[in-house]
């Protein structure tokens, strides 16, 4: 949902508002939930977990900022991450899925994480507007993958690889 380099924003495309408010108040009430925002500045999170915060700021390498309210950042949301604890996203998560997945892109990425984002945005649309402005084919694109939501993005490059702990279908 958004390119960027260390310096700038080359493109985003943004959550519209009062969904991610309807989408975080939703999630505020799935025990074993965490949320984190995806804005074009940095990433937010209002966990009050310090092992989850410690995990998603140095593991990740996400330039994150912890908030007391989510609902009041005021940032362009791009997407917006669910985490959950048991490890059971289709589960944990199937009424925000059903209720999402016809106006926006709902998908797992592991057993731990459901990514919200908009319809028209996918790693594949990614790849393409980069391919678009660096003027490089596919032929000259080589990319590799694991989880569901790499899928598309395999889709742009002729040199595409599915990891060996893909899931068997990004296989």
């Amino acid at each position: 949902a958004i390119i960027a380099t260390s310096s700038r924003t080359l493109y985003h495309w943004d959550v519209d508002q009062e969904d991610m408010r309807r989408m975080v108040q939703k999630m505020r009430t799935v025990p074993g939930c965490e949320i984190m925002l995806n804005g074009v500045n940095r990433s937010y999170l209002e966990s009050k977990d310090e092992y989850f915060r410690s995990w998603i700021m140095d593991s990740y390498g996400t330039k994150c900022q912890i908030t007391e309210d989510l609902l009041s950042v005021d940032d362009q949301v791009v997407s917006l991450s669910f985490y959950h604890s048991g490890h059971q996203v289709d589960t944990a998560f199937r009424d925000f899925i059903e209720e999402w997945q016809d106006r926006y892109s709902v998908v797992t990425a592991g057993t731990m994480w459901l990514d919200v984002h908009r319809q028209d945005v996918n790693k594949g649309r990614a790849i393409e507007e980069l391919q678009d402005s660096l003027e490089v084919t596919p032929e000259e694109t080589m990319d590799f993958g694991d989880q569901r939501n790499d899928i598309e993005m395999m889709g742009r490059a002729f040199y595409s690889y599915a990891v060996e702990n893909a899931l068997p279908e990004v296989k």
